[in-house]
């Protein structure tokens, strides 16, 4: 909740939002999302930063969505530890984020 809460902060700064925003990742562009939640639900519109703690089994992913159409803008954050659940966490992280950017 803090880091979204961060995040939703530094989004209405109208100096520091706007740095903020463009130093994150974008669905396939260079960077930490090349490859992932290139769909056309976030693809311009989703700009997050990834973590993870490879070793410790942590994986998270933090940013925002902007609005679609008829759709309110959204802040958030999944940080997922793996280290009780062997799944694939990026990919639960990406279906959690793509979930939430369909209309």
């Amino acid at each position: 909740a803090t880091i979204a809460l961060l995040l939703s902060q530094m989004d209405r700064d109208l100096l520091r939002g706007p740095m903020l925003h463009d130093s994150l990742a974008a669905p396939g562009e260079e960077g930490t999302l090349d490859d992932r939640l290139v769909t056309r639900h976030t693809k311009g519109r989703l700009r997050a930063k990834t973590g993870t703690l490879a070793q410790s089994g942590v994986f998270a992913l933090a940013g925002t969505l902007e609005p679609a159409k008829g759709q309110p803008g959204l802040v958030f954050a999944i940080l997922v530890n793996r280290r009780t659940w062997k799944g694939d966490a990026r990919a639960l992280i990406d279906d959690v984020v793509e979930s939430l950017a369909r209309p």
